[in-house]
């Protein structure tokens, strides 16, 4: 979707591709999705960390983790996630994080680090990802 939005540029995505976290994930359907889709020509996907992006600093105006972050454990490996995320986001860039725990503390770190417009809302039907409570939270570096 990213791919078919973003005009100029190009959309890169990461994964670890651990099927622990989450069902059928791969990189050849990964890359199924992308060609299936269209948008091969703007979009590209990389086996990475989260926590060691791969990527120099500020080469992205908008950085997304949907159903990610809170997958990284501890606490201090998060936030070391979302500094990353940070480093590599352009100025006035967005992170735009959608996740089922830890929302609350990732807000108060992107305060911290003096994001602006910190915003969090509920996602999906009643603020539900299926059965489960998601938020969205949005920041600007």
């Amino acid at each position: 979707m990213a791919g078919k939005l973003q005009r100029p540029g190009k959309v890169v995505g990461i994964d670890l591709w651990k099927s622990a976290d989450q069902s059928s994930n791969s990189l050849t359907a990964t890359q199924q999705n992308i060609e299936a889709a269209g948008v091969s020509n703007v979009a590209e996907i990389k086996t990475a960390d989260m926590t060691k992006l791969p990527f120099d600093d500020e080469s992205f105006d908008y950085v997304f983790a949907s159903l990610a972050i809170h997958n990284v454990k501890p606490r201090a490996q998060r936030e070391l996630a979302l500094r990353e995320a940070l480093r590599v986001l352009k100025p006035a860039g967005y992170l735009v994080i959608i996740d089922l725990e830890h929302v609350g503390e990732f807000k108060r770190y992107l305060n911290e680090q003096n994001c602006r417009q910190v915003s969090v809302k509920r996602a999906g039907f009643n603020g539900l990802w299926g059965w489960l409570p998601t938020r969205i939270l949005v920041a600007e570096k």
